[in-house]
């Protein structure tokens, strides 16, 4: 797999204006993000030790997004080589297959076998996107092609994104080349992104459609749920941002960008999600957490202000813990607040194990495996 182009991507904004077009999750809009936040605000730093740092059991990874704590040893995704490992807990890292086309989201499947998602790139779709199946003794299953369900269903087509409430003559003042169109709704985009696997099928996160959807092992698709937009009130003055003074104080609505799903229960689950748009100080920290009904797609806020929630964790008695990549932060989710478990660089996956967390971090310089008590 090749180094995705930064170009096709949203550009971080700039100190004095915010790009609304659509921020995808795909791995070159994180590698977009991580380089203009090292490169120029510093935020991809290492944070001072004020906090417990991990036991690094693994290092040189490239682009760890996804982990998934077995017994001994870890099932990790190299997103950036399309790279399925296990790191052990003696830190061997061993690659058990690799797929041209990608390999995100690793999950342990049944009776051995490894689900993951692949995605082609196309300027025009936004690419097509697949849920595939690893069996132990090396041959590959094509579970469920989602770009082709995306393309005959497009579940957000009846979402409202862009500026909510805008008059034609405003829309017209609408600086459409640099932040895409005024108003919108949902468009043709599959990213099959992180998986939680059940007893009948998978549950999808999809960080293109917008959507959960659930896999049967069959291959049938079903969409759970399409996830609300993100609204953001614009500012009394937005020509500092380069848009039309026609706009003061209206709603944009934002995309929703799933980054993970975690089942909690047989009709459950929690979601992490990205809001859209920027994620530096130019908007503020607007990820969050969504507890979804599984039954009838509902959803509700467990929690907000989360600087890029990119996975998350669920342990007992119901501690849930998020990885904010662009916070350099694993963070817990508690009844007064959220509460700083960790400070690292740029953590973008975690799972928990027997009283343990397991996260990669440093996703996009040497790649780390490392574990935390928390």
């Amino acid at each position: 797999m090749t180094m995705p182009d930064l170009r096709r991507d949203v550009a971080a904004p700039t100190s004095n204006r915010v790009r609304f077009r659509r921020r995808r999750v795909a791995v070159s809009a994180l590698v977009a993000i991580a380089t203009v936040l090292v490169t120029g605000t510093g935020a991809g730093a290492s944070p001072p030790p004020s906090t417990p740092e991990p036991t690094v059991i693994a290092d040189g990874l490239a682009g760890p997004l996804s982990i998934e704590a077995l017994r001994g040893r870890s099932l990790v995704s190299q997103s950036f080589s399309g790279t399925v490992s296990t790191v052990s807990s003696d830190g061997t890292v061993t690659d058990l297959f690799s797929d041209p086309e990608g390999a995100e989201g690793a999950a342990m499947g049944p009776f051995g076998t490894v689900v993951y998602g692949s995605r082609t790139d196309d300027e025009m779709t936004f690419g097509d996107s697949y849920v595939k199946v690893r069996f132990p003794w090396g041959t590959t299953k094509l579970l469920a092609d989602l770009g082709a369900y995306e393309r005959a269903n497009n579940p957000d087509a009846g979402n409202s994104y862009g500026v909510q409430g805008i008059t034609d003559e405003c829309a017209a003042q609408w600086p459409v080349e640099q932040f895409g169109p005024a108003s919108y709704s949902g468009g043709i985009d599959s990213h099959a992104y992180k998986f939680a696997v059940g007893l009948f099928g998978v549950y999808v996160a999809d960080a293109g459609a917008n959507a959960i959807f659930f896999v049967s092992w069959s291959g049938h698709i079903h969409t759970v749920a399409v996830l609300p937009p993100q609204p953001v009130q614009l500012p009394p003055d937005p020509t500092v941002m380069g848009l039309p003074a026609c706009v003061a104080g209206l709603t944009y609505n934002f995309e929703p960008v799933p980054t993970d799903i975690e089942t909690t229960g047989w009709f459950s689950a929690l979601v992490s999600l990205l809001p859209g748009g920027p994620e530096d100080a130019s908007l503020g920290a607007r990820g969050s957490i969504l507890r979804l009904n599984l039954w009838n797609g509902a959803t509700t806020t467990v929690a907000g202000g989360l600087a890029g929630a990119t996975d998350l964790a669920v342990g007992p008695r119901g501690r849930v813990f998020v990885a904010e990549m662009f916070g350099n932060r694993i963070s817990e989710i508690t009844k007064s607040g959220l509460r700083t478990v960790s400070e690292l660089p740029m953590p973008s996956a975690i799972d928990w194990r027997s009283g343990r967390l397991f996260v990669t971090y440093d996703a996009f310089g040497s790649g780390k495996v490392g574990v935390l008590t928390p």
